[in-house]
């Protein structure tokens, strides 16, 4: 009888990689495609760091991200805390007319590098992010709320035997890390991960080096339309024989409008 209780239990568990797939799918469904669907304010701090890991410098800037003519154009508003030439909505109108007008004139072929420019980077994260069902062994640590929402926390570890397909998926060979996902819609919301060992790749030997970190998180925003809010990672790297870099990046997503309801879009109509 206990036996058959405790069989019970363990069938009634979810399977934690079928949590992941379902998460993986939707990355790579409608959501992933937010940036043509939605414009919004991006902020950035680039922090240089010693060895040590303390700031020698740090940059700031403020863009609202507007798409326009099939690829997102960036505005600066704001850079180290002072406001941009063009944070003045009117200077904003202007310049948005401008590049409206030089997309619309460009030849099919310089219309079909940009828009190829713009996708092919949006391409190899889903690439990347279609191989981590694979490349990882996946634990349900338990179920918790996070902002509310019932969530399953999942321990990720890099899956022995795993081959990558190409560079970036060879970082999960090494990488280990957290996922939060909603239980009830199956985004993810959360997702920490850690390098445990250095790796190298690439023709010019760009080594990136143990204990870099990045963790990320998206909002709901609508019933199934979950959108980034925050990336930050923290990356030490060798490029080369010689030069080092240690980097902290914060970047924070607001602001989202739905493209087609953009008023200063509806004003260049």
């Amino acid at each position: 009888m206990l036996a058959a209780c405790a069989a019970s239990v363990l069938t009634a568990q979810p399977d934690p990689r079928e949590i992941v797939r379902r998460a993986v799918a939707h990355e790579l469904g409608p959501s992933s495609e937010f940036a043509l669907r939605y414009n919004y304010t991006e902020r950035i701090r680039v922090k240089n760091l010693d060895s040590e890991g303390r700031a020698r410098s740090e940059i700031t800037k403020t863009h609202s991200v507007v798409l326009l003519e099939g690829s997102p154009y960036r505005i600066l508003l704001e850079e180290n805390g002072e406001p941009a030439p063009l944070r003045d909505p009117e200077a904003q109108q202007r310049e948005l007319k401008r590049v409206l007008a030089l997309r619309r004139q460009e030849s099919a072929a310089q219309r079909e590098r940009r828009l190829a420019e713009f996708k092919s980077r949006r391409q190899r994260y889903d690439k990347a992010i279609q191989e981590i069902p694979d490349a990882f062994q996946f634990r349900l640590l338990r179920e918790e709320v996070h902002r509310g929402r019932p969530t399953y926390l999942i321990e990720a570890t890099p899956r022995p035997g795993y081959r990558p397909i190409d560079r970036y998926s060879k970082l999960f060979t090494q990488v280990s890390g957290r996922l939060w996902i909603d239980k009830e819609e199956g985004f993810w919301t959360r997702l920490d991960a850690e390098l445990l060992d250095t790796v190298t790749f690439g023709w010019i030997l760009v080594r990136i080096h143990a204990f870099s970190r990045v963790w990320m998180t998206q909002t709901r925003h609508a019933a199934g339309v979950w959108l980034p809010e925050q990336m930050w990672y923290r990356v030490s790297l060798r490029v080369g024989l010689l030069r080092y870099y240690h980097l902290e990046e914060d970047t924070l997503y607001s602001g989202y409008v739905p493209t087609q309801e953009d008023p200063r879009l509806a004003r260049l109509r």
